[in-house]
């Protein structure tokens, strides 16, 4: 069975749509509560930076940020809400992928946010699959800087003084196809990283579904729809992204070019409005990854009963 990839975004937004009551239930106080905590931080940090009210203020002060010491206090209260959030982010996650793994069934808050035993499978598969990505992207890197290390050595043979910092003697049209060629290998060793890691990340829709997995399992459950499992989770959050993207920029130009920066009152509203497209894309994600789980379940006759998605 092939997975259908713009059957599958599409079935996403829908079921987001239809849906669209729990989510909002889920994300409110998710939004209000980190809306709350990134006003206070940003707000008390532009404070101390001198409240930039232009662009080259704002350049000034992100230099000056690394110069500043910074209390212990502020160490502990930035590791303690790291903390927070990837537990609040782990309870909302899960519950995303209950909503769309069991339409039908309800939604209570008060549940979603009860932290439970497979939260914790959750995030001690979500540590596995870190470990595991680290030796992937560093073979990946290597492989590129490899690759980079030959060519300047060929190039440095062949007498272009690429080497002795005189690159000028490298003709356009070589340096140019060089770039290319180098940025083409960075961009396809990073497609197989996510090759790699997606056909592993069907675990956590199991977990959510009450049927965890191993990552061998998972290896062999995504077998022949990797690379369509990956064009899913790529492309389904796009049009959310390139949509944020102007609201971020209008949210944003008025903090330094009014000076308003150290403005709680300000820095909450940009807060409000920028968590919506965060949480959204994350319950895009979610959703793309736990329908493409459904449907290759369905394929093999182990829905269990679970309500059909895809029609």
């Amino acid at each position: 069975m092939k997975l259908p990839v713009f059957r599958t975004i599409a079935a996403t937004y829908s079921l987001i749509w239809r849906q669209k009551r729990d989510f909002a239930l889920l994300s409110l106080p998710i939004i209000i509560v980190f809306s709350i905590i990134g006003a206070v931080t940003n707000a008390t940090t532009w404070a101390r930076l001198g409240n930039p009210a232009s662009l080259q203020e704002y350049i000034d002060a992100t230099q000056k940020m690394q110069q500043l010491s910074t209390p212990g206090w502020y160490f502990l209260a930035g590791l303690f809400c790291g903390l927070f959030g990837i537990a609040v982010m782990i309870l909302f996650v899960v519950a995303c992928h209950r909503i769309y793994l069991a339409p039908g069934e309800s939604v209570l808050v008060r549940d979603a946010f009860r932290w439970r035993k497979l939260h914790w499978r959750y995030l001690l598969n979500g540590i596995k699959l870190m470990l595991v990505s680290i030796p992937v992207l560093f073979l990946m890197s290597a492989i590129v800087l490899g690759a980079a290390g030959i060519v300047i050595a060929i190039l440095a043979r062949a007498g272009t003084g690429i080497v002795d910092g005189n690159a000028p003697q490298l003709s356009q049209g070589i340096g140019g196809g060089v770039v290319f060629a180098l940025f083409g290998l960075q961009l396809a060793t990073g497609t197989i990283a996510g090759w790699i890691l997606v056909r592993f990340s069907l675990v956590f829709p199991a977990i959510a579904a009450g049927y965890p997995m191993s990552f061998r399992e998972s290896w062999r459950f995504s077998a022949k729809n990797g690379w369509r499992l990956l064009w899913i989770i790529v492309l389904t959050p796009m049009p959310v992204m390139l949509l944020a993207l102007p609201v971020t920029i209008a949210v944003f130009a008025p903090l330094f070019g009014f000076g308003l920066a150290a403005s709680l009152p300000v820095q909450l509203a940009e807060n409000l409005v920028m968590q919506v497209p965060a949480l959204l894309s994350y319950a895009i994600v979610v959703g793309a990854l736990s329908l493409s789980y459904r449907r290759i379940l369905k394929s093999r006759g182990q829905m269990d009963g679970v309500e059909e998605t895809f029609r």
